[in-house]
């Protein structure tokens, strides 16, 4: 890790925000959320990992609504990546979120009706 380079404290390990999958700002480790990484060991990483799709829905309203979906899909990828079971878990989402998710399908399904007409 580079000299003076910010650290957020995660366990026992000091960690970079390339160890996050989310970094609000750079230079405020409050913004750094979801540890994913802890380049001491696989174990903690698979900890974190675990960790951070537990507490998902605790701080995805510190996380633009937009970004929620990526992220969960980094997410599993990472957990799939380390061997980790998906739990089944119920994902909560706001009616803001609902409503993103229902205006992307519209528009998605009304692209390819202009396709279809072409």
């Amino acid at each position: 890790m580079p000299k003076n380079e910010k650290t957020k404290r995660c366990g026992s390990t000091d960690l970079a925000s390339k160890c996050f999958l989310w970094v609000g700002n750079r230079n405020d480790t409050e913004t750094w959320l979801l540890p994913v990484f802890d380049p001491t060991s696989t174990k903690k990483t698979q900890a974190l990992i675990q960790t951070s799709g537990y507490r998902f829905d605790e701080v995805k309203a510190r996380i633009p609504m937009e970004e929620h979906s990526r992220l969960r899909a980094q997410l599993a990828g990472a957990a799939q990546s380390y061997g980790l079971q998906e739990t089944a878990t119920t994902i909560q989402m706001t009616d803001d979120e609902v409503s993103l998710l229902l205006e992307g399908r519209l528009t998605s399904r009304l692209f390819a009706d202009i396709e279809d007409y072409d």
